[in-house]
This record gives structure tokens, C-alpha cells and sequence, in this order.
């Protein structure tokens, strides 16, 4: 092989190498940025997926840093959210914490059932999530003709505000074409974000949407700053109404 064939054939097998890199990094489950995006498993040929199943923090003893804190849907939805927030590394909040979401839709005095939960600001935008996912656990309604759907309660997909980095949860896609919706007597699959820069957490509140009527509903997030004071109001609050997972 003369000097150019040798030559060509490093750069060649550089070139090839680095497909590999870039294959094996594309291939590891992505964080969750600012305007970023991960959908179902079960949709085909998109660019980011979250991960099913459980983390191993998030394995619903209950006994980790806090328990739930429940509050009635209001507007057109009845039922509860339950909120969790687990320690990463299983003992403390020195490692981030995990926060955890399911919803229960009771009833649905009109609109078509729960397609959409909106997070409040809080300090979300300085929030590092490093994965997302959800476990399947739950029971949903699947979209009349639709050619994907599930009723497994998982999301159609998870993202963030691009603004303030809020996550969005949303089971259904704008068109209604793909997904579940979160009708009365379901409730939606164990919902879960890792964020390791966090130590400390807050009452927050997130937005319900159906197509058309509006909701909200407490939830437990990361804190705005000057928010610890509220988180310590919140423990007692929680401690009140605490609650096992389903």
C-alpha cells in the first residue's frame, strides 16, 4: 500500500471511530435540557426517548427524605396529584434529589380527560435534570383510532420550557392523533425527574389542561430561591396528609 493509500485508510478508520463515539453517546440516555424533549418508547423515529421503568431511588418504599403531598384537582378535574422526593443516593439530599408524580382523575365533568400538566416556574431553569422516565404502572384511556396509542398511563412525551425550564408532561400529542388520556377512574403512571444539583424542595403547583378546561393542582418541586421557609411549612403539611403509593 503506497504512502497515500495509508494515509487515506487512517482517516477512513478516524472517521469510522468517531461514527462509533458519536453512535455509543447517542445511544446514552440524554439529560432532560431547556427545551429539550423525550418521548415515548413506543413511538417510532424520534430523536430522544426517556427511560421506562423505575430508578433504583425511586422503588416505592416510602421511606426516603419526604412522603406526598395530595391536593384536589380543581375545575373540571377531581381527584388528587400524589408528589414524592427520594434521596439519589438512597441516604441523603447531599446526592440531588428525585422527584416523582402520579395523577388520579376521579371524575370529568367535561372535556375529554387529563392530556397536559404544566409545572409552575419555581427554579426550575437552574435545575439540572439528568434523566426522566416513567414506570407504566398506571391506567389510561387510549385515543379513539389512533394509530399509537397505550394505556399504560405513560406520557406521549416529557420536556421543558425553553423560557424557564418548567417540565411539561403531556400524554397526548397537540392533534390528539397519538397517545392516552388520563380519563375519570384512571390515573397515570409513576412519573419521575433525577435532579442532582437540588437539595431542597417546595410546594409548587402545576397546570391541568383537557383540550379546553384548566386545572391546578400542589405539587412538590424544586425551590425558588428564598423558598426553604415554604418547604419547611411544607413537611408539616405533608406529615398531615401523607399517603402511601398506590
Amino acid at each position: 500500500m503506497n504512502e497515500y493509500g495509508k494515509n487515506r485508510f487512517v482517516v477512513v478508520c478516524l472517521v469510522a471511530t468517531g461514527w462509533l463515539i458519536l453512535a455509543a453517546v447517542g445511544a446514552a440516555k440524554a439529560d432532560l435540557t431547556l427545551g429539550g424533549q423525550q418521548f415515548n418508547p413506543a413511538l417510532p423515529g424520534m430523536p430522544d426517548y426517556y427511560t421506562l421503568g423505575l430508578p433504583s431511588w425511586a422503588n416505592g418504599t416510602n421511606d426516603k427524605v419526604l412522603d406526598s403531598l395530595n391536593a384536589p384537582m380543581t375545575d373540571d378535574f377531581v381527584g388528587t396529584a400524589d408528589s414524592y422526593v427520594y434521596a439519589l443516593n438512597e441516604v441523603d439530599a447531599s446526592g440531588g434529589l428525585g422527584f416523582a408524580y402520579r395523577f388520579n382523575v376521579t371524575s370529568v365533568s367535561g372535556g375529554q380527560g387529563l392530556i397536559r400538566a404544566s409545572f409552575a416556574p419555581a427554579n426550575w431553569i437552574g435545575a439540572y435534570v439528568s434523566e426522566a422516565g416513567s414506570d407504566e404502572s398506571g391506567l389510561s384511556t387510549k385515543i379513539p383510532g389512533s394509530p399509537i396509542t397505550w394505556a399504560d398511563g405513560d406520557p406521549y412525551v416529557l420536556s421543558r420550557s425553553f423560557l424557564d425550564g418548567h417540565p411539561i408532561i403531556e400524554w397526548a400529542s397537540y392533534n390528539l392523533m397519538n397517545g392516552t388520556m388520563i380519563k375519570g377512574g384512571n390515573y397515570s403512571a409513576l412519573i419521575w425527574l433525577a435532579v442532582p444539583n437540588v437539595h431542597d424542595w417546595t410546594v409548587s403547583s402545576t397546570g391541568l389542561l383537557d383540550g379546553g378546561a384548566r386545572g391546578e393542582v400542589a405539587i412538590l418541586a424544586v425551590p425558588a430561591p428564598g423558598a426553604v421557609v415554604l418547604g419547611c411549612l411544607g413537611l408539616g403539611l405533608i406529615g398531615w396528609v401523607r399517603r402511601r403509593l398506590t
